[in-house]
């Protein structure tokens, strides 16, 4: 990869290997072509894997109503949960999570910028995520009600490595069996 440039939200990097430019963020007055989602599930608390659900449940109901005022923060790095948080990001957070549509579920205006996305999604998950169930996959991405939408849901043998979970697919060891592999084919096709 070549050198990076950002814009007004956009992020740039020159891949000489394939002769074009790749952009992520926002698209300004340029058109998305396709949309590209790795690990992407709903945050609902119920949708999460069920050995998550238990410490999730545990997190929303006891941890963060009794840490966050003690300390005006949730200091989640001292009990190994998600790391430290702001007060208002952990009681935003907390409210998607206890919502079935999750963000969307903020009400009709934020539905809606949900349902006007119609570039189409390729929605990339893994077998092994420890995080996010199926069901949190598919319910995130049926929010996007006019983008045609291509599942991809691989196990790490597809992928060629032992493991993927839900953090592995953005580690240096993934670049050439995931990025340079299946998600850059997957950008090749229109």
């Amino acid at each position: 990869m070549g050198p990076r440039r950002s814009r007004g939200g956009r992020h740039e990097r020159w891949d000489p290997d394939r002769g074009d430019l790749l952009r992520t963020g926002h698209a300004g007055r340029g058109a998305v072509e396709k949309i590209i989602t790795v690990g992407t599930g709903n945050g609902y608390w119920r949708y999460n894997v069920p050995a998550l659900r238990r410490k999730v449940w545990l997190l929303w109901w006891v941890t963060y109503p009794v840490l966050t005022p003690l300390f005006g923060y949730f200091p989640g790095r001292r009990i190994g949960m998600v790391g430290d948080l702001p007060r208002n990001v952990i009681r935003q957070w907390r409210a998607w999570c206890l919502q079935r549509d999750y963000a969307a579920g903020d009400g009709p205006a934020v539905r809606e910028l949900y349902e006007a996305v119609t570039t189409p999604i390729t929605a990339f998950s893994f077998t092994d995520d420890e995080m996010m169930s199926e069901d949190s996959i598919r319910t995130i991405h049926e929010l996007y009600l006019n983008a045609p939408l291509t599942q991809r849901r691989l196990t790490p043998d597809e992928v060629g490595v032992p493991r993927v979970g839900h953090f592995g697919a953005f580690r240096d060891t993934m670049r050439d069996p995931l990025w340079k592999g299946r998600i850059r084919r997957e950008l090749a096709t229109r």
